[in-house]
């Protein structure tokens, strides 16, 4: 039987699913609603505010001295998953059904970060890490083959199913630079430099690329977006699952992340109407699995003597 600590963690896990599932839903609906890089910009600036009394209260005089090499894994992580991964998220959705991007975004971050792993820092993938990111990467195929069948190879929906398998790709990256920065720097203080990086970065070319945002003039679905994107899929939900780590340990946490894209494809497919079928539902339970199976393994690892203990890292995000 869960004792309080135990089910409060759980609980602020399936808060957390939540609050990224719904990510997909807030950008969907609010899609053409106002530029991409400009929603970028916010989305983090916003997180960024919000994240710093949090760091103030919990990471504040634990940071310690930087090195070159933390810094080049910050600007790293703010490159990847803060500002292509944001773009490439809010690109696709406009062109292709959320439904389709919740499986087939998660389904290509296994694989990534397996590859980048391999071949920039020479770690061996294990055979369940290998293993759940083939898995994963069928249920993503399986939902892309849905998409490319009905709206054809050159349709929007299409593209915007490559855009998300590159937005798979971008988080990936992200995902093992966190894993490497964890072991220096608090995750709150990463996640905060990591978004004012992307934020302070953006902002110039927002200003040549789509001029000064003319927020006054947005429609309620482009605030709506914003808002949730800084406040609530990024901020809140990091700090959530944060606190779901402490209570019940990264190896419980990282298999209730396969619940994003089942949360997703459900409120999907009921708010916005987006196209479910078997083939989502089947891709949806092979990602599902996928996450699930590694993080079982190093669970039972973690249990024997000599096991390795798992870093909680960069794997908080709304994929």
């Amino acid at each position: 039987m869960l004792d309080r600590k135990a089910l409060v963690g759980y609980l602020l896990l399936v808060v957390t699913a939540i609050g990224w599932s719904g990510a997909w839903i807030t950008a969907r609906l609010a899609a053409h609603e106002a530029p991409e890089l400009t929603v970028t910009v916010g989305r983090f600036a916003l997180a960024g505010l919000a994240l710093l009394p949090v760091w103030w209260a919990t990471d504040r005089g634990r940071d310690g001295e930087m090195s070159r090499e933390d810094w080049g894994l910050v600007a790293g992580m703010s490159l990847t998953g803060i500002t292509t991964y944001t773009v490439l998220f809010l690109t696709g959705v406009g062109l292709a059904p959320a439904t389709d991007g919740a499986v087939i975004t998660p389904g290509f971050v296994g694989l990534s970060s397996v590859l980048v792993a391999w071949v920039f820092f020479r770690e061996a993938p294990t055979r369940p890490g290998l293993a759940g990111a083939v898995i994963a990467l069928l249920g993503a195929l399986a939902v892309g083959w849905t998409g490319m069948r009905g709206a054809g190879f050159g349709s929007a929906r299409a593209t915007g199913d490559l855009v998300f398998v590159a937005a798979g790709a971008a988080y990936g990256t992200y995902t093992v630079l966190g894993e490497r920065l964890s072991d220096s720097v608090p995750p709150v203080t990463a996640i905060l430099l990591a978004s004012t990086l992307g934020a302070l970065g953006l902002a110039p070319i927002v200003l040549i690329v789509d001029g000064v945002p003319q927020v006054a003039a947005w429609s309620w679905k482009a605030w709506l977006n914003v808002l949730y994107l800084g406040l609530v899929a990024t901020a809140l939900s990091f700090v959530t699952y944060y606190a779901a780590v402490q209570r019940i340990g990264v190896e419980r946490t990282a298999p209730a992340l396969g619940l994003v894209p089942v949360f997703t494809v459900v409120g999907a497919s009921v708010l916005l109407d987006d196209p479910l079928t078997w083939l989502h539902a089947l891709g949806g339970l092979l990602v599902l699995a996928g996450i699930v199976l590694p993080a079982w393994a190093r669970t039972a690892g973690s249990s024997e003597p000599g096991g390795d203990e798992i870093a909680a890292s960069g794997e908080a995000a709304e994929t």
